[in-house]
């Protein structure tokens, strides 16, 4: 990738009041309103607003912001075991998020236009749409599919290189100090849980991206974060350019792709990419997700026939998974798990509205 106009002139739009503000209510928006924790944080925030985003501005100003401590705990991803650590609604959660919003569209401008993962606008879905896209009307050429994953991607980044990297699309001396300030708040690695590593990881890579968009000639490939697919009419070629991307991840970002990297017949396995098996022409759900899915709704159904109603979460949960049903060949799996709870669901629903209309007609 060539090297890339610089951008100043920025932290003063981050810790102008205003901008601050807005990034007080987006940072509320993203908070789990269960987490009484948080709530509670938020709470006394919001009865002492004005004075302490003043009180932030100032110490921004003058360089005395600094992260706080992170609570750190693990959660089940997937199968792995991930770090997750988090920061404080205020001042941190502030604060990434009025640097996003001055920050997020140069960022955005920089990637690649099939990096799908944490921007705005894209996501799984438009992923897999693209995908399927390309393997129905470009069969030759997307004959064969190489799929990668960066071993420990977060836990990975080079602080120094990350920083580097900073240094050379922003020349803004305050906002590098920011940014320093961030990279560097832990021993090493980069924390899943904040804003703005979900940036700064796409950034990392983005020289990657472009290598293999632009030096290994790939013309169809896919990031989601830290996993990609290649496509090629031929599995040598990309046998071949899958050790180049070995070579130029070690000796420019201190990355190594993961031991169970593939290379297999497109429409023949399918693609096992953001929750889906895309074979093109049809989608299937990722077994190990029909396989959690079948579980709850048996569960929630057992559940609701007894107590006759279902609860919050449950309600949440079965339409995040009619979420993922809507975009896959999912005929049968809607019609025997789902469809029987969708008296459950309308019940829900409607004592949800009832409720809402009460509480505005009391205020």
């Amino acid at each position: 990738m060539d090297e890339i106009k610089k951008h100043g002139n920025l932290y003063g739009k981050i810790i102008d009041i205003g901008n601050l503000n807005k990034a007080s209510k987006q940072a509320k928006k993203s908070i789990d309103k269960d987490n009484l924790i948080k709530m509670k944080q938020v709470e006394y925030f919001e009865n002492n607003k004005g004075k302490l985003l003043l009180k932030l501005r100032n110490d921004l100003k003058n360089r005395k912001f600094t992260t706080n401590e992170y609570n750190i705990y693990t959660i089940n991803d997937r199968g792995k075991t991930r770090e997750i650590y988090d920061l404080p609604f205020y001042p941190d959660r502030i604060v990434h998020w009025a640097m996003l919003l001055q920050t997020e569209e140069i960022f955005k401008n920089l990637f690649i236009h099939d990096s799908y993962a944490a921007i705005k606008g894209k996501g799984g879905h438009k992923s897999l749409k693209r995908a399927r896209k390309w393997i129905i009307e470009n069969p030759e050429e997307t004959r064969y599919c190489l799929k990668i994953d960066i071993k420990k991607f977060f836990p990975n980044i080079k602080q120094n290189i990350l920083y580097n990297l900073i240094k050379r699309k922003f020349k803004d001396k305050d906002l590098l100090w920011l940014f320093e300030d961030i990279i560097y708040s832990t021993k090493s690695g980069l924390p899943i849980g904040n804003l703005t590593s979900q940036y700064l990881g796409n950034y990392y890579t983005n020289w990657f991206d472009y290598y293999c968009k632009h030096d290994l000639k790939i013309e169809y490939m896919q990031k989601y974060m830290d996993d990609y697919i290649f496509f090629s009419n031929s599995k040598d070629e990309l046998r071949r350019k899958k050790y180049k991307m070995d070579k130029y991840l070690k000796d420019n970002l201190g990355l190594k792709i993961k031991g169970n990297w593939q290379i297999f017949p497109t429409r023949v396995r399918g693609i096992d990419f953001i929750g889906y098996r895309n074979f093109g022409e049809y989608v299937l759900l990722r077994k190990s997700i029909v396989k959690k899915y079948k579980t709850k709704m048996n569960g929630y159904l057992k559940f609701a026939k007894y107590n006759r109603y279902i609860t919050k979460n449950m309600y949440i949960s079965i339409n995040s998974y009619g979420g993922w049903l809507q975009w896959c060949n999912s005929y049968d799996l809607y019609t025997k798990y789902t469809k029987p709870l969708e008296p459950y669901l309308e019940k829900y629903h409607r004592e949800m509205i009832l409720n809402e209309s009460t509480i505005n007609s009391k205020t």
